[in-house]
């Protein structure tokens, strides 16, 4: 970690590196005791190495905590996506009662869009982001709730992205195919239809500075 942190420090003018924070430094260094990931260890080297920057005084002890409730993958999912940085589109998938979409805002959609307005029925995946194919869609459902938790992201209710494009990436793709072939074959399902419900995720204040601070 000691090499990291000081690779970290080369850009920053000698008169402006401080002692770090102990109640920084040292959860931190413990922390990092902890772990054989590479992609967590790099999260507490930039924290760190910004705790020891005079200039600097987005570093917050809490950082510490956060790391040490994320995986290795969410640590590279945070690292590899804009998801701390900017809103993104989302969809919840859905089985539901057959209802209509009305494109108020002239959104530009997909031929093949799937996207309904909310009706009775249930969540088959609650977020899905099929622009973000790192890990599988089960897989990354799983961690956006953690980063729910964490207070990093929001996922505002009711709420879309208006801009043209934003939504035309959802639409009957092969996982939804097979999904919708699956569903075929469940008598509970009829009277059902497959729907993609807009949705959006958007970065906290508290989630852009542990970007600018651990990640970026």
């Amino acid at each position: 970690m000691a090499e990291e942190v000081q690779q970290r420090l080369a850009t920053i003018p000698p008169e402006n590196i401080t002692e770090p924070k102990s109640e920084i430094a040292v959860p931190a260094i413990m922390a990092n005791s902890y772990t054989s990931s590479e992609n967590l260890r790099s999260l507490y080297a930039n924290l760190l190495a910004k705790s020891m920057d005079k200039t600097e005084r987005s570093a917050h002890p809490s950082y510490v905590e956060i790391i040490k409730q994320l995986s290795s993958d969410e640590a590279l999912l945070l690292k590899s996506t804009i998801l701390l940085k900017e809103s993104i589109p989302i969809c919840s998938l859905r089985c539901q009662k057959p209802s209509n979409f009305y494109n108020t805002d002239k959104l530009a959609l997909h031929p093949q869009n799937i996207i309904r307005a909310f009706t009775e029925g249930y969540d088959l995946l609650p977020y899905y982001i099929p622009q973000i194919t790192l890990f599988s869609h089960d897989e990354l459902s799983i961690m956006i709730d953690n980063l729910l938790r964490l207070k990093l992201i929001d996922h505002p209710y009711g709420q879309y992205l208006t801009a043209k494009d934003s939504y035309i990436i959802f639409y009957k793709d092969a996982f939804v195919t097979d999904i919708q072939s699956s569903l075929e074959t469940d008598e509970a399902s009829e009277g059902f239809e497959l729907a993609h419900i807009m949705k959006m995720i958007s970065p906290t204040p508290y989630g852009r500075m542990f970007y600018n601070v651990c990640v970026n």
